[in-house]
């Protein structure tokens, strides 16, 4: 696959007919870029925190193979109607921006609330996206157990709770469905990993090589 959170990776992803992205963006000089580091230096040419950094600066950057960190204005316009799209606000004052953008594009025409689902570790960006849009899809992600999972999901209206591979089990799976959650998994590469997955039931999983899917 092409570099991370890449035009150039969606569009392979999309070549391979998926049905959802999933991508992470930050609030940068009032512009939402699509990113997942906090600091540059992993994924680019270029050194800082990226919130520190100017769109001049990160415009300059070879995020990869020559491409450039994308702008998520630039990622709906690539993805709309192809594939559904995960949001993970990283970076904080993300949510606002991010809403804005979503709703000039239900405004256009361009799609629905539900080809969309924003996760966040930061419940209380979650918490402001459904106070301001609660037809937004939601999903609460965890790093590890947690034992009122459920009742933060609820209080935020969330539809998912997204968890970390090392902690799912039958048991975990079990309960979210009897609250009504889908388990969405982080991050599943392994073919055994995936059938692993299958089998407990889990409703999706989050791959950096998404296998070829057919029509």
């Amino acid at each position: 696959m092409g570099p991370e959170n890449t035009l150039a990776a969606m569009r392979q992803a999309l070549a391979r007919n998926v049905s959802w992205i999933e991508i992470d963006v930050y609030a940068v000089a009032g512009q939402v870029v699509v990113f997942h580091d906090s600091r540059l230096e992993r994924t680019t040419d270029g050194r800082g925190r990226i919130a520190d950094c100017s769109l001049d600066y990160l415009h300059t950057l070879d995020a990869g193979d020559g491409e450039r960190i994308p702008l998520l204005a630039e990622t709906l316009e690539l993805v709309a109607g192809r594939a559904r799209l995960n949001i993970e606000l990283k970076g904080p004052h993300s949510a606002e921006p991010t809403l804005a953008l979503l709703q000039r594009h239900m405004t256009a025409g361009a799609g629905e609330w539900g080809d969309f689902l924003v996760s966040s570790f930061d419940q209380r960006q979650l918490a402001l996206l459904h106070e301001r849009q609660p037809q937004l899809p939601l999903g609460v992600l965890l790093a590890g157990p947690s034992l009122h999972y459920v009742q933060d999901c609820i209080a935020l209206g969330a539809r998912s709770v997204h968890m970390a591979i090392d902690y799912v089990d039958r048991s975990f799976v079990d309960d979210a469905h009897a609250h009504g959650l889908q388990v969405l998994v982080y991050t599943v590469d392994d073919e055994d990993d995936m059938a692993r997955m299958a089998a407990l039931g889990v409703d999706g999983i989050f791959c950096d090589r998404p296998p070829r899917q057919t029509e």
